[in-house]
């Protein structure tokens, strides 16, 4: 099998984590029907646009904010998700009295389920900022995780499909949503997972956006199939239906090319992007950071001397910075 790249030069929390957390057994069902996501199947997809009218809760104030759930019907067909999933369930929170201020969508991470983490790590700390936030569920996660899911490892690789596609059009809708509204500033960051789905819905955007992927991938491929997070796989499972698990990996890898940010047309020229990257990152190769900056033109790179693990626990100031300043640049461009 293909060698892992950047597991000898990796931080060692990277290391230390990814070897505690190989018993996750992704993909432990096999394949999937993945039938729906050949031919290219998957960009067609998400470039078909969708509105969306969310069903609000009423609105809570906590401190200076106003914070309210709500629920929409995921724009991808209800017969691709498990039903658990196919409600998406947001959370707004932003500063009393500014119902069309700036606004940043924040995607999830692998394995982030609920809101509390991104609520408390970055859409409060945004609150200073005057930006509020909408927080999405990933399908799979959380309030939509499917009844005998093993915790948040997905039980097949046509569920890796169906989670992605779902989110990058839930991510989409909200930004149309959110232009309807009469916002006139929207962002769009996640970290890791959650920042390649923001990647690619600021390069499917027809509008101009203020984007932050932070310690991104431009791709599932290296991240399933090189990273820490290939040990995490069921290769036994998955070569059951190949020759070998080396042939399973392979297949992979094929599979997940139409997940490349390259495969969407080019970005919107008003999409203002400043990322963060690590420079030894064992989950997400450092190649992956200078795709997506050669992608959006005029994109702002800013790397962290550390690991994926590491930039997750120690570093999200780095990723408050880069939202803030990802929207002073897209304000700069009107």
């Amino acid at each position: 099998m293909r060698g892992l790249l950047g597991i000898e030069g990796g931080h060692w929390g990277d290391r230390l984590y990814g070897r505690l957390s190989r018993g996750q057994g992704f993909f432990f069902e096999g394949w999937g029907d993945l039938s729906p996501w050949l031919g290219g199947a998957l960009m067609e997809r998400l470039k078909t646009p969708h509105r969306i009218e969310i069903e609000w809760e009423p609105a809570r104030r906590v401190g200076g904010a106003s914070v309210r759930q709500g629920r929409f019907a995921s724009p991808l067909e209800a017969s691709l998700l498990p039903i658990e999933s196919r409600a998406a369930h947001v959370l707004e929170i932003r500063p009393s009295g500014h119902p069309r201020g700036p606004t940043c969508v924040h995607m999830a991470a692998t394995g982030d389920e609920g809101f509390g983490r991104r609520l408390k790590t970055l859409a409060t700390p945004l609150l200073e900022a005057g930006i509020g936030s909408i927080i999405l569920e990933n399908p799979y996660y959380g309030l939509r995780r499917p009844n005998g899911q093993r915790g948040v490892a997905l039980a097949r690789v046509s569920d890796l499909f169906a989670m992605g596609a779902a989110s990058i059009m839930e991510g989409l809708a909200l930004v149309d949503w959110l232009d309807r509204q009469g916002v006139r500033q929207i962002g769009v960051t996640g970290v890791s997972m959650g920042g390649q789905m923001a990647a690619t819905v600021g390069a499917l955007t027809p509008l101009p956006v203020a984007l932050a992927p932070c310690i991104a991938s431009h791709s599932a491929v290296p991240v399933f199939t090189e990273g820490m997070l290939s040990f995490g796989c069921d290769w036994e499972k998955l070569g059951a239906t190949h020759a070998s698990p080396r042939q399973a990996h392979e297949a992979l890898r094929d599979l997940l090319e139409q997940t490349d940010l390259r495969q969407a047309p080019p970005p919107s020229p008003g999409v203002s992007v400043v990322q963060v990257a690590a420079r030894r990152d064992a989950y997400v190769p450092q190649r992956c950071a200078h795709v997506i900056h050669r992608h959006f033109k005029g994109a702002e790179l800013h790397w962290l001397d550390t690991g994926h693990v590491a930039g997750f626990v120690l570093h999200r100031e780095a990723f408050i910075r880069a939202i803030r300043r990802a929207f002073e640049r897209l304000d700069a461009r009107r």
